[in-house]
């Protein structure tokens, strides 16, 4: 974003031109855009989801504030057709660079489709749909009015214009642009405060899939071993402690509690090999427990987590309308959570 520190003060009888009105207008825009990005917060306000069913894609009524500031609103909407997308001759200047690579496609409904060359269903597009992700973009264009009309032929200028278009856009090309914002994709650049693993990222694998014989409970147990080994273990402790790291000015807990977790998972699934392997489906369940609350925190959290100061530049012109890590969510000012 251009800073715009300045702006004119006006006395009688001073020469006003278009530089002195266009330095008020930046100077007051730059600032409610910098109230919502400082003081309130960017990402998805409410609503924005997306509900997938044969043929059709439905976005809910919402709203959502890019990293720039700008204000998104978004009726509900059924999208039904779609059709190559490419940003428009007018595309602001500004921000072209940061889409201008992407592969896009432009969502309509029914009644948009009857007007546009060339849409294609969504029926029977699943394989299509596999590796895209529903997006926001505000169209802005920065357009010249027609100068010669009937009478004159005087400047006239240009116009600003603004324009919510539902995409669909490969995660190649969100991928490259989240890692090329500050922090990469594991970090704010989706929206997500923070280095510990995503929700998802962390899995546990069901005992006995794919099925495979089990002639005795020698075979069971080894069965649970295989999926309860050192590294699920290990990665299981480095994810309760990067959560706690991450989390702990919001949990307001002095010590760590799971600074410890790894050798405790070690020590008592050893002493189950040795004293009583019964006991192993047991482990599991508590293992499976843990990870299950893992991923409940991730997803709430969501709703509490706060930046001082989000980069501009994060999602200047958009809002991801997917599931985690391609979706905006709400990211606080510190004004929200304790000043924390």
């Amino acid at each position: 974003m251009n800073e715009h520190n300045t702006y004119p003060v006006f006395v009688a009888d001073q020469v006003l031109t278009a530089t002195h009105l266009n330095q008020v207008v930046n100077y007051l825009d730059e600032q409610n855009r910098l109230t919502r990005n400082r003081l309130i917060g960017i990402g998805i306000v409410c609503g924005l989801e997306i509900r997938f069913t044969p043929g059709q894609i439905e976005i809910t009524k919402g709203c959502g504030v890019t990293s720039q500031g700008y204000l998104i609103l978004q009726e509900q909407k059924t999208c039904t057709w779609y059709r190559p997308y490419s940003l428009p001759e007018y595309f602001s200047p500004e921000y072209k660079a940061d889409y201008e690579h992407w592969e896009m496609w432009e969502l309509l409904s029914a009644e948009e489709s009857l007007v546009v060359e060339g849409p294609t269903s969504l029926s029977g597009s699943d394989d299509f749909l596999e590796d895209k992700v529903v997006v926001l973009l505000l169209e802005m264009k920065e357009k010249p009015l027609k100068n010669c009309v009937e009478i004159d032929c005087e400047d006239k200028g240009d116009k600003m214009e603004f324009r919510v278009k539902q995409l669909l856009v490969r995660k190649e090309n969100l991928d490259a642009f989240m890692e090329s914002r500050k922090g990469g994709k594991g970090e704010a650049g989706n929206g997500w405060s923070g280095s510990a693993s995503q929700p998802g990222d962390l899995k546990l694998r069901r005992f006995n899939v794919p099925a495979q014989e089990l002639k005795n409970s020698d075979d069971v147990f080894a069965a649970f071993l295989r999926i309860t080994n050192e590294s699920t273990l290990k990665e299981l402790a480095e994810a309760l402690n990067a959560c706690y790291e991450r989390y702990q000015p919001v949990l307001n807990m002095e010590h760590n509690p799971f600074v410890h977790a790894g050798a405790r998972f070690a020590d008592t699934l050893e002493h189950i090999k040795t004293s009583n392997p019964f006991f192993i489906q047991y482990f599991y369940d508590w293992i499976d427990d843990i990870v299950k609350g893992y991923h409940e925190l991730e997803c709430r959290i969501f709703d509490v987590q706060a930046v001082c100061c989000p980069d501009w530049d994060l999602f200047p012109l958009h809002l991801m309308l997917g599931e985690a890590p391609y979706r905006h969510h709400f990211i606080y000012s510190p004004l929200f959570n304790g000043q924390k």
